[in-house]
């Protein structure tokens, strides 16, 4: 995992040497111009393995250190980037070779190189220039996988929220910068089918997983060797009836709860079988209940005026009005859509051992929601195993969490 970031001549002005906290947070502040996104995009154009940003960028060298492997250095040098992974010989990328390789790798397909750093993209006669192609395409086409540092995940939310682009190697990025309707969609639904989709397929793998168990059960019936006691019993079968109640809940019930075995000595092993299974069988649902709790209890706690989220089974996530109807995704506010939007995101789209960097989530959000944004993080972050580096300019956001900021303006 990432643990410090040194740039050197950043903007031929600044340099920084930032550690990121232990709590798993960092916070970085400071007036406009000092770096906070070009910090976090540069981090993730390292990642998602983009020469062109750092071709762009006007910097002279910067240092990424990790608690699990070799640091990574990048010098600039005129428009040259040299790169050093650890104890590997640099790799010199150079913008004229870099995208003449780009040019022949791409020859048959729908991009034309017009010049320079334009090109055309011939379905839609869109002139872009070579960042934003790579962006499309992926690090592939440019030959810079096996040249590119390996370095860990590294997932980044921008300050625009509302647009979904998957790039071409998987990594995800979220804008409207630059959008068009071939690489953006509507973030708010395409997470709404996105969660429909997760609940269908942990049905799926929970019918696999009960059919198993069902086919099996009479044999391990008569071997089984030992019962439960009364009070082992208990403990175990009332918090799988917190766990059923919390899957009805949602629409996600696999069995019926009213249907009570009653404890007797003479059923001991029977019910041990019986515990035994129906643990297993919800155990497949956790990973998904966890968070579906967590989603609906931060944006609930929002306060959003005269609605609810709530899950309705596969349908995945919906909203409905205090009174109970049923209420359209449009009709949720710009911000309210930004919350949901982000809290989703962190939650169901962010792998474990990830770096998240997330660039002013206080865009449209109400100052009551800014103050619950870093508590709620926390906790997010704590069940993910995620770090995370935001980029704010507001005091809200921080809140009374002044210990974990590092204001680029006192260290530069």
């Amino acid at each position: 995992m990432l643990k410090a970031i040194k740039i050197k001549g950043l903007f031929g002005s600044f340099d920084y040497d930032i550690k990121l906290k232990d709590e798993g947070i960092t916070i970085l502040t400071g007036p406009n111009g000092y770096g906070k996104s070009t910090i976090l995009k540069a981090v993730y154009a390292l990642a998602s393995r983009n020469p062109f940003f750092f071709i762009d960028l006007y910097f002279s060298e910067m240092l990424l250190e990790f608690n699990d492997r070799l640091p990574v250095k990048i010098f600039k040098k005129n428009q040259d980037v040299e790169i050093v992974d650890g104890d590997n010989e640099p790799v010199v990328l150079n913008f004229d070779r870099i995208t003449d390789e780009l040019e022949q790798n791409l020859k048959n397909s729908n991009y034309k190189r017009i010049g320079g750093d334009r090109w055309i993209d011939r379905r839609t006669d869109r002139i872009i220039d070579t960042e934003m192609l790579v962006s499309r395409i992926g690090s592939e086409e440019c030959a810079l996988r096996d040249i590119f540092p390996d370095v860990p995940d590294v997932y980044l939310i921008t300050d625009q929220r509302l647009f979904r682009k998957t790039s071409g190697d998987g990594r995800l990025i979220l804008s409207n910068e630059n959008q068009d309707v071939d690489h953006f969609k509507e973030a708010i639904w395409e997470y709404v089918k996105d969660l429909g989709n997760q609940i269908t397929n942990t049905l799926a793998e929970a019918t696999k997983v009960s059919q198993g168990l069902d086919s099996s059960f009479p044999k391990r019936l008569f071997s089984q060797k030992h019962g439960v006691d009364k009070e082992e019993f208990d403990r175990r079968f009332n918090r799988i009836k917190r766990v059923q109640s919390s899957l009805n809940r949602y629409g996600l019930a696999v069995s019926v709860v009213d249907d009570e075995p009653v404890y007797s000595e003479e059923n001991a092993k029977a019910l041990k079988v019986y515990l035994d299974d129906t643990e297993k069988k919800l155990k497949v649902f956790e990973p998904l209940l966890m968070r579906l709790e967590l989603l609906t209890e931060i944006l609930n706690k929002r306060g959003f005026v005269n609605k609810e989220a709530v899950i309705k089974g596969q349908k995945g996530l919906c909203f409905k009005t205090k009174e109970g109807r049923s209420l359209k995704l449009k009709r949720l506010s710009s911000g309210e859509q930004q919350e949901v939007v982000m809290i989703y995101e962190l939650l169901f789209n962010v792998k474990p051992d990830t770096l998240v960097m997330v660039d002013e989530p206080e865009i449209s959000l109400h100052v009551a929601w800014q103050k619950q944004f870093i508590e709620d993080l926390l906790r997010i972050a704590s069940m993910q195993r995620i770090n995370v580096i935001v980029a704010t300019h507001s005091p809200q956001i921080i809140n009374n969490r002044w210990d974990l900021t590092i204001d680029l303006e006192d260290i530069s």
